[in-house]
């Protein structure tokens, strides 16, 4: 990414417009007051896209409890491991 101060940015505008086309995001520093990004739409829509939680595959599965098989309980040490 490359980074422009504002005053190039304004007198270069075009150069900067034709390299965030070209599908590389464009970075201004603004004096003293943070800095802005720049991007495609193309990429703002990629970013903006809802991303799956991980158990949403799991709660939107139609196996149900009984399904499943049984599982043994777990065996659970009964003394202090550290002594």
């Amino acid at each position: 990414m490359e980074t422009w101060n504002s005053s190039d940015a304004r007198r270069h505008f075009g150069a900067l417009l034709r390299a965030v086309l070209l599908g590389a995001p464009q970075k201004i520093r603004c004096r003293g007051k943070g800095s802005v990004v720049i991007l495609s739409e193309q990429d703002w829509s990629y970013l903006k896209e809802e991303v799956s939680k991980l158990g949403d595959p799991l709660a939107s599965s139609p196996l149900q409890p009984d399904d499943l098989p049984q599982r043994e309980e777990a065996r659970v040490f009964k003394r202090n491991l550290f002594d």
